[in-house]
């Protein structure tokens, strides 16, 4: 099954909010990471480019190459709106060039989405620091759920 992505679904997976990607190894056990931004590729299948830092992500680069699930759950600190979705096509893919400015844009955006949580845009920008090694998780979307607290948490997305 292909998710369908609206506008608003595809601008908010693009703006500022947290987002925290999941796999498991062959063991069951489970690896995760943040992710530094997310771009949506459209389409008939759209598909969901996430980008992250591979020296902070070992455990589940690895997890995505043997397995190819992933999880991606994206989520706005201060309301707690939060959408989930995964994938069994995910592969790793290198950076492009004109990414590298979603990332920056990504930052910034999280830096105005916690600071008025009191998080300094500083520590916001040492939080996501790391050696120019990022690298994309790409998959496309095979289900979603709400994932907002409250009584429609864990509701299919159509």
């Amino acid at each position: 099954m292909t998710m369908f992505l609206d506008d608003d679904t595809r601008d908010f997976l693009m703006s500022g909010v947290s987002i925290m990607l999941a796999s498991r190894n062959a063991q069951l056990i489970p690896s995760i990471a943040r992710a530094k931004g997310c771009n949506v590729v459209p389409g008939a299948s759209p598909r969901l480019r996430l980008f992250i830092s591979a020296i902070q992500a070992g455990d589940l680069l690895d997890d995505v190459r043997s397995s190819r699930m992933i999880s991606a759950t994206f989520s706005v600190p201060s309301t707690h709106r939060t959408l989930q979705f995964k994938g069994t096509d995910a592969s790793i893919q290198s950076l492009q060039v004109d990414e590298r400015a979603l990332i920056d844009r990504y930052v910034e955006q999280f830096i105005s989405a916690i600071g008025p949580l009191g998080f300094s845009a500083e520590f916001t920008r040492a939080f996501f620091a790391s050696p120019p090694d990022e690298v994309v998780i790409e998959f496309t979307p095979s289900e979603g759920f709400q994932q907002t607290p409250g009584p429609a948490a864990g509701a299919r997305l159509t």
